[in-house]
């Protein structure tokens, strides 16, 4: 008997529809990509070319060659596991607690803290500020809340393009 797969057109419609559930199934890429590991080790998977590698070494990562081997549908012929254009990476768990708090203190100093509802000046809102500080003192009031209901007449604008020229 033949291990090779049947044929499409050799299959009745049942053997058909299998196929297609099993092919057409998004579970089966992320049961591929889901792996089981020790409770003391992390991993990720990271693309799958010398920089990104580099990058994930430098922050404590390592190839995995144990745990996700089973996984791999490209091999290079080592142990490494592969999925398209994404290698294993493993990391102490430890280790990644560390890079993900390192993280989110970036994030909370660049963005602010949602917790708190302050959000930190940017530099966009920052100089948006400044310019509307700048209209105001030549007697053009910004709108810049729903409850501003200020109007200016158009000399008052006419004179503030101009700078009082006419």
């Amino acid at each position: 008997m033949s291990t090779e797969p049947k044929a499409v057109v050799e299959m009745d419609d049942v053997e058909y529809r299998a196929v297609l559930a099993s092919v057409l199934d998004r579970g089966y890429a992320h049961e591929a990509l889901n792996i089981e590991l020790p409770p003391h080790l992390t991993g990720e998977w990271i693309t799958n070319d010398p920089v990104s590698i580099a990058r994930a070494r430098t922050l404590g990562f390592e190839i995995d060659t144990e745990y996700a081997k089973k996984n791999s549908i490209h091999s290079s012929g080592d142990s490494k596991a592969v999925y398209g254009d994404v290698i294993f990476m493993t990391i102490p768990t430890q280790r990644k607690r560390i890079i993900d708090e390192v993280r989110k203190e970036t994030a909370r100093k660049r963005i602010g803290d949602k917790k708190d509802d302050k959000l930190i000046n940017q530099g966009e809102e920052t100089q948006f500020k400044g310019q509307m500080r700048d209209l105001e003192t030549v007697g053009i009031t910004a709108i810049d809340s729903p409850s501003q209901s200020h109007v200016v007449d158009g000399e008052q604008i006419k004179s503030a393009l101009t700078n009082g020229q006419s």
